[in-house]
């Protein structure tokens, strides 16, 4: 069994990526992600947090992935991979205290109120949406490896790959870059904290429910 982040105040369209031009252009170019999951239907998307809720796995994880029978596996970033999304973290480090100011750490919430900050600007120098996806994405799914256990991943399924974040010992993963198209593109309100707030409640229901096994 296991687990796709995907708040409750917008359960369906969470958990992957918009069929929007932008964002494929963005994943596009991307190293990491051979082929988004935009064009899914809605009946597509609830197929797949249906799956991810309900399913059991048909084989136990390795150390190094998780699979199952149908297509879906969910395995390590690689070393390239890794390496760029260090330099986006970095540059999405950048947008956030150019938004919201100099601190030692950022909250999901100070992460959320940057990009706020961002759509409200009218700096015609601002970030493009496509930088902030990116560069924030990373940033967010950076902020979310070190408070809860977790690690980079590459999501994929006959519909092609994307990038997520998934707990190092259960199989409860979430899509940063989609959350934070969210907040940026679509303008969703305290869409940070939520994805936050959800993956903590589905890692602790993992570790006391006996039927969820271990990656």
């Amino acid at each position: 069994m296991h687990w796709m982040t995907c708040p409750t105040a917008w359960p369906w369209d969470a958990c992957r990526p918009e069929a929007a031009g932008r964002e494929r252009r963005l994943r596009g170019r991307l190293p990491f992600c051979e082929k988004s999951h935009m064009n899914l239907s809605t009946d597509r998307r609830r197929a797949l947090l249906a799956m991810s809720l309900m399913a059991s796995l048909s084989a136990l994880f390795s150390s190094k992935a998780c699979s199952q029978g149908d297509g879906v596996s969910i395995v390590s970033a690689s070393p390239d991979q890794l390496k760029e999304l260090a330099r986006q973290t970095s540059l999405g480090l950048d947008f956030v205290r150019r938004y919201v100011g100099e601190k030692a750490a950022y909250s999901a919430a100070e992460i959320d109120s940057a990009v706020a900050a961002w759509r409200a600007s009218t700096d015609p120098a601002r970030e493009s949406p496509d930088l902030v996806v990116e560069r924030v994405g990373a940033f967010f799914g950076a902020h979310l490896i070190a408070k809860l256990g977790l690690e980079w991943a590459v999501y994929g399924d006959e519909r092609g790959k994307d990038l997520c974040v998934v707990h190092k010992k259960w199989s409860v993963f979430s899509f940063p870059h989609s959350a934070i198209y969210k907040a940026a593109v679509q303008g969703r309100e305290e869409a940070l904290p939520s994805v936050e707030v959800a993956l903590i409640d589905q890692i602790a229901e993992a570790a006391k429910n006996p039927e969820v096994k271990p990656r």
